[in-house]
Order: structure tokens, then sequence, then C-alpha cells
């Protein structure tokens, strides 16, 4: 018959688990019982709605039979994998559960695998059971999961704890629906998340390990180059007396007067001068809803932390306004505004919460009455000191469809940002006017910007650095990069001399003296910089993986002074990081 050529198929398939059939398609003139395979069982069910239970094996007997349901009972593998489960220290995991399951044969049992799993369906397959169980094995794994730190989820410390989980999780649904545990879960999880926080700990803690093995080379070097370089301050302060009694000649050009060997000494002695004067109090940093501030002549310490989760949401950026004396913090529906010694904002400036929003104001520039901050998401937003809860957008119709919209700031007489390839400015004292828009390259977006009087620098998405006063004439090539993007450009001036500080998320802060050929790198001990902020003394960077702060002294190029940790101080990564000067 060709139903019980289908069924002798059925019964070879081993994804297979019940299967309903008609009794016509089973019993005939000639065929009155139905005899089962040693790994079957079956429930008869009769005209008169009485249920026969058949062991494995056994003889199915057609007489006023209606169906016949088959099942399985020999042991199942099931496998489940539940992914983003939330380790209690928020790292993302995916789970893989597996174990062994089997159908009772019980009539009862048989009659709980018909009515609570096959349901109105023909045949039941493995998936199907798996299916069937998946909320109850992934409600307890996100329950343990998210009582554990991501490494003892890992490593399978916490793994006989969530088989637990699951096989008491399994018991009731199991229990009525005729089915039974026959081994124990074996339960195996991961975390992409915490393993390339792992991999990124151990590059930096080789790479440190590198550098301190070359610590006696440097020590045996120390003492020869601090007599060198009481030598040059020497001869430093004959060209500093030389530019004061000459007031047409300035240090830079004197300072370019030497070889290119002899002025990279000179500058290094005069980095060292000023590294001995403080000028930074506070290394300010932004991870999650805190705002960090941490001790830059230390080691590191976290001198004091405000928490800040309302009324504007999280914190995404952080700058300090040296005019106004505060630190501005962009969030994800807002800005904050608080003094450096302040515990909490003094004034919150909100935007409209119609639409949900994955970042947050990524810059902010404040000068007099006006706030003006930019998100990828929202554009360029501004509000007025006195009037904190009413905001509107510029330049919206300019600025639409915009992928990226950042790097706001006042510089000059006018405003400045960035949107994609482009930037735009206009007059501080009317926001309302038209905009002048620029455009250099139309295939790499704008990264970075810093307007300094006439001089505008530029950091684009394909690692390079401009400078250009937007005059018509091309604009100069300072810094080609490898296809990963300037992230911050900082001028300081130190002793008469201006450097450009800037980084291409590279192994290096960068380093270039202004008018002249002299470079010089921050080695960050192989880990790689995302962006930097930069003072006298002091030079501070985030990391590409966004867990540490790196610190240098501005005269010790070739390590940091100090590698904070933040990612294991707060749980949380690092999203900006900003120097605030003593007053």
């Amino acid at each position: 018959m060709s139903g019980t050529v289908q069924l002798d198929k059925w019964f070879r398939d081993g994804r297979a688990v019940a299967m309903l059939a008609p009794a016509e398609g089973l019993f005939g003139m000639l065929r009155r019982t139905f005899e089962l395979p040693a790994d079957f069982a079956a429930l008869l069910r009769r005209s008169d709605g009485r249920h026969l239970a058949v062991e494995p094996g056994g003889k199915v007997p057609g007489d006023d039979a209606v169906d016949v349901l088959f099942v399985r009972t020999t042991p199942l593998e099931l496998a489940w994998v539940c992914p983003q489960l939330v380790a209690h220290d928020r790292y993302l995991c995916d789970a893989r559960v597996t174990l062994g399951l089997r159908v009772l044969n019980e009539r009862a049992d048989l009659e709980a695998v018909r009515d609570q799993i096959l349901g109105s369906r023909r045949a039941l397959d493995i998936h199907e059971v798996e299916r069937f169980l998946q909320p109850h094995v992934e409600r307890a794994l996100r329950t343990v999961v998210a009582e554990e730190e991501a490494a003892a989820l890992i490593d399978g410390s916490a793994a006989g704890l969530a088989a637990q989980a699951v096989t008491a999780a399994l018991q009731g649904p199991c229990f009525s629906s005729g089915l039974a545990v026959v081994s124990a879960p074996t339960v195996a999880i991961a975390s992409p998340a915490y393993q390339r926080m792992r991999e990124a700990e151990q590059r930096a803690a080789r790479a440190l390990d590198e550098h301190e093995a070359q610590s006696e080379l440097r020590d045996a070097l120390a003492s020869a180059q601090r007599a060198q370089l009481e030598h040059l301050e020497g001869m430093l302060a004959r060209l500093n007396q030389l530019a004061e009694n000459s007031p047409q000649v300035e240090l830079p050009e004197l300072m370019r007067s030497f070889e290119e060997t002899q002025r990279g000494q000179l500058y290094a002695a005069l980095l060292a001068t000023r590294a001995r004067k403080p000028v930074t109090r506070y290394v300010a940093v932004v991870a999650g809803h805190e705002l960090l501030f941490f001790d830059p002549q230390g080691t590191g310490d976290i001198v004091r932390r405000v928490r800040i989760e309302q009324p504007a949401g999280a914190l995404r950026s952080v700058q300090y306004d040296s005019e106004a004396g505060l630190v501005l913090l962009g969030a994800a529906h807002g800005i904050y505004m608080l003094a450096p010694d302040a515990t909490e904002p003094q004034k919150v400036l909100r935007a409209p919460e119609d639409r949900a929003v994955r970042g947050g104001f990524n810059a902010v520039a404040l000068r007099g009455d006006n706030v003006v901050a930019t998100h990828s998401e929202r554009g360029i937003v501004h509000w007025r000191l006195g009037e904190p809860e009413e905001s509107r957008q510029l330049f919206a119709d300019l600025i639409q469809g915009a992928s990226a919209v950042r790097n706001a700031r006042f510089a000059g007489d006018r405003f400045w940002c960035s949107y994609d390839a482009n930037v735009l400015s206009a007059p501080a004292d009317d926001l309302a006017a038209a905009p002048v828009v620029h455009c250099i390259n139309p295939y790499s977006s704008i990264s970075a910007l810093l307007v300094v009087g006439d001089q505008v620098y530029l950091g684009n998405s394909d690692g390079d650095l401009h400078v250009t006063r937007f005059d018509g004439a091309p604009p100069r090539l300072l810094h080609g990069g490898s296809r990963r993007p300037v992230e911050s450009i900082a001028l300081v001036t130190a002793g008469g001399i201006p450097r450009l500080l800037y980084t291409d998320t590279s192994l290096a802060v960068f380093c270039r003296v202004i008018g002249d050929t002299f470079t010089c790198r921050y080695e960050a001990g192989g880990q790689t910089v995302r962006r930097a902020e930069s003072a006298a003394d002091i030079i501070a960077a985030t990391t590409d993986a966004r867990d540490r702060v790196l610190l240098w002294r501005s005269d010790e190029p070739e390590r940091p002074a100090a590698v904070i940790n933040v990612l294991r101080l707060t749980g949380h990564s690092v999203q900006d990081v900003c120097l605030i000067p003593h007053a």
C-alpha cells in the first residue's frame, strides 16, 4: 500500500519523532494488524474516542480504528542556540545547549504528545520539539547568564549552574507533554565581545612586556640624556634671550636655522621645560552615565566621579570651555553643563525625545547665550541658555540625509561643523544666515576639524590631514593616512612653538611643529589610539577598543606614563576624553 511505503520511509528518518496516520491507510481486508518497529510505540484511537497504547515492537490492531499516532521512543539528541544573552558585566553572550530526550510510551504520555506538541500537525520532527521547548531553555539561560560574569560563563565554571537551570526549567513542560530528559544538558557559552576585549588586553600586555624588556636600556641612557638635556636647556635659554633682545626675530625662526637633528634636540628640551610646569588639573572621561575625573600627574587615579542619568540620557561626549569655565557633556537627548568641581549639572538643555536615537551629541559649542551641538541622527541643534527646553534645528534642508554630522565649534567670528565630506560655517552672531559650504574630497567624510585663525585643519575618514584657508588655493597635505580615520586634531603652543597633535587610528599620537618639518610620535605601546586631547604638559588618548585611556608626559613620547583601564573600573566603555586646566 502506498501509505505503508511512506510510513516505512518515515520510520527510517532519524529526525522523525511522531506521525498521525489515518487507519484506512494502514489496514485493509487482508491486513488487520500492523507490526511496530522495535523503537516506535503507537497510540490507537477508536471510533468511540477511547485510546489504546501499544508497546514498541508490538502489534497495532485495526478493528474499529480511526487513526494511529506513531512515536519514536529511542533518545533524541536536541540542540538549542540562544543568542544575545546579557551577562552580569553587560557583555553579550551566545549559548548552545544539547541534551538527550525521549518520548514516554505510557498511554497518558502519548496522549500528551498528541495534544500538547503535535496539535493540528500530521507529523513532528526533532526541530519542532526544539521549537516547542525553546522558550523554557532560553528563559533559564537568560536568568543564569544575567547573574554571572562573562569570564565565568566562558571558562565553563558556571556551566553546571546553567545545566541545572535548564533541567529544572524543562521538568514542567516535559512532564505535561509526555517527554523525559535522559541525559544531563551540556551548555557551552561564548561571548565574541568579551573575547575581543580579552584579546585586546593580551595584545596590550604583550606590548607592555616588550616595552618593559627595554627598560634597562632606557635607564642606562637616561643619565646621558639628562646631561645632554641640561646642555640643550642652556642653549634654549640663550636662544630665548636672543629672541627677546631682537623683537624682529621670533624663536621659531631661530630654531629653524639649526640642522634638523639639532632642531629635534632643541624641541625636546623645550618640551621638557614645559612638562615640568603642570597646566592640566584633571583628565575628564565619559563612560556610561559617569563623568570621571583622573589625576594627570600621578598614576591615573580617580579623583572624583559624578553620576548623571537624567533628564537628557546617557553621556556621549565631553569638552571643556575655558572661557565659560564649564564642562560640556553631549548626551542622548540633550546637553549637560557643569563646573569642574560641581556634583551635578548647573544647566540641562533638552532636545525632543520624539524618536529613538542610537548615539548622542558628539560635539558641543558655546558662545555667549548660544549653544550649538552636532548629532549624526538629529543634525545641528541650537539652544539659547535662557530657553533650555526650546531647541531648533539649523540648516536642516542642507544636511538632510547626511550620515555623519559632527565637529561643532565656534572659531573667530563663525560657527563651524562638518557633515559627511563637507565643512559648513555660518556667522556666529547670526546663526540663521545662509552658511558657506566647502568640500575638499567628495569621496571621504570629514572626521576631525580644527580652526585656528584663518587656517582650517581637516582630517578625513581615509586618514589624511589637510590644511587650507578656503581662499581658492588648493589644500596642503600634512599627513597621508592608512585608510583609517583621523579622529582628533589639537594645537598646543609651548614656549612660542606651535605644535599640531593628531591621531589617525594607528599605534601613536603624531606631533608636528607648525612651520617646520619636525615630527615625532607618542608611542602607545602596541595599542591602537582612537582620539587624543593635548596640553603643554599632558596628552590623553582613548584606545580604539574604547577600554582604556593612555596618558603621556609631553616630554616622554617613548611610552605612556599611565594606562587607565576604564572598562575594568566602571564596567563601561570610554565614550570621550578631555583635559581640564588649572584655573
